[in-house]
């Protein structure tokens, strides 16, 4: 099944969302080498074209950093066109309604679309925060302390669960989770 998998053709776009820490850059790197598709990473982008995420946010605030980091995302979709995997931000998908005129009705499609898959670490509240405390407290860019995160993640955790996308815990090893993300899509003709 695996070399079946590895070897489709995905025609459509790959939007790989859910909380950071979720393994969602290193299954979007994997999906891009076995489909062939560009990676489109939103934090790197935004790091690349913008600046530092944690220093946006400290400099702007939060809200401005939602409305510039959506406005960079219709950027890359129009430079990139539908045949792309995009790795989207960790709070993409629970941006407040304002931050765009455009973004309730483009979180509305993207969560409804086939090719929209949540990637997150367990399926069980204190399980999902403790791992992705862990990871996000290793990343030096943020900028962020164990007791936000923790906040961030048990605020986050209930709306990403409530999202009606496709789920799919990531606890196992990057290669499997890949495969499940393949899986998915390609039981959707995509």
């Amino acid at each position: 099944m695996a070399a079946a998998v590895e070897s489709c053709r995905v025609i459509a776009p790959i939007h790989l969302i859910g909380p950071g820490g979720a393994g969602k850059s290193v299954t979007g790197t994997y999906l891009s080498e076995i489909t062939g598709l560009p990676l489109l990473d939103l934090d790197e982008y935004f790091l690349r074209r913008i600046s530092g995420i944690g220093e946006y946010i400290q400099r702007s605030g939060y809200l401005a950093y939602a409305q510039e980091n959506f406005r960079l995302y219709l950027q890359l979709a129009e430079e990139h066109g539908p045949r792309a995997i995009f790795v989207l931000s960790s709070g993409f998908m629970v941006y407040p309604d304002d931050c765009h005129e455009k973004y309730p009705d483009v979180r509305q499609r993207l969560e409804k679309h086939p090719g929209t898959i949540l990637l997150i670490p367990s399926f069980s509240l204190d399980e999902c925060v403790r791992m992705t405390v862990d990871r996000q407290s290793a990343r030096d860019y943020l900028q962020t302390t164990i007791d936000r995160e923790t906040q961030k993640i048990y605020r986050r955790f209930p709306r990403y669960m409530s999202l009606s996308c496709r789920k799919v815990e990531t606890r196992g090893s990057i290669r499997d989770t890949a495969l499940k993300v393949m899986s998915l899509i390609q039981a959707d003709g995509l």
